[in-house]
């Protein structure tokens, strides 16, 4: 099976203290997999090491087959962050937010065409937002938020999506519409999906596969059996 991500025993550390101990795991080409565990596991630490942010201790992490920030740069990666780090009084409409998206593919120095502010309208209007095109991003309320930023990854139109708890903040009806879209663009586009959450019970209807993490270190379970393994899995050691 072909592998757009994959994960070879990495380790990371700040200074003394190791939080990853031997993570490996892979995504599959048109795969979704979750990635869950406790507050404090590493998903964070991970989620930046897979973007390029950080440079593992030791192991090996590739997305399409090279180091994550190459693809990254080339706007093969997408990202829809927990929050986003506007300040609420900057000028920007959620549409100018959405656009920023195409910023890949427009060119360095360049203006959004008309076709770039029509596939962020259509992004919008996917995810059902497009009502609030012309308002500030700033303004919206945290569940708003996060829905136009899953627009703005989605007009990108990336090969490799990456999700950080990006149904926090949404009531049920729109989280399972996000999770219903992302089902449609994968049979589409040739899109691959992880997706980091808390909500436990929503993945495992949607993914593929899961990764569990705990102590710094991965555990692969069912879907089926997510909920239950996890409850066993992740409960104090004694």
């Amino acid at each position: 099976m072909t592998t757009v991500l994959e994960c070879d025993d990495l380790r990371f550390a700040y200074g003394a203290t190791e939080v990853l101990c031997g993570v490996s795991f892979s995504l599959p080409a048109h795969g979704f997999v979750g990635l869950i565990g406790a507050n404090g596991c590493g998903k964070s630490t991970l989620m930046r090491l897979l973007l390029g942010l950080l440079t593992p201790t030791t192991g090996r992490v590739s997305i399409l087959g090279e180091p994550p920030l190459a693809a990254v740069r080339r706007g093969e990666v997408g990202y829809v962050p927990q929050r986003d780090t506007f300040s609420r009084t900057f000028p920007l409409s959620v549409q100018d937010v959405v656009v920023m998206g195409r910023s890949g593919r427009i060119g360095l120095g360049r203006r959004p065409s008309q076709a770039d502010r029509d596939a962020a309208l259509a992004a919008l209007e996917r995810v059902g937002a497009v009502e609030w095109r012309r308002r500030s991003f700033g303004r919206l309320s945290g569940g708003q938020q996060r829905l136009v930023l899953v627009a703005r990854a989605l007009a990108q139109e990336p090969r490799v999506l990456l999700m950080d708890e990006a149904d926090t903040g949404l009531d049920e009806r729109r989280r399972q519409h996000i999770y219903d879209v992302l089902a449609e663009v994968r049979r589409e586009r040739d899109l691959s999906i992880l997706a980091i959450s808390y909500q436990f019970d929503v993945l495992a209807g949607v993914v593929d596969s899961a990764v569990a993490l705990r102590d710094g270190r991965s555990v692969e379970w069912c879907p089926t059996h997510m909920t239950h393994a996890l409850a066993e899995h992740l409960e104090p050691t004694p």
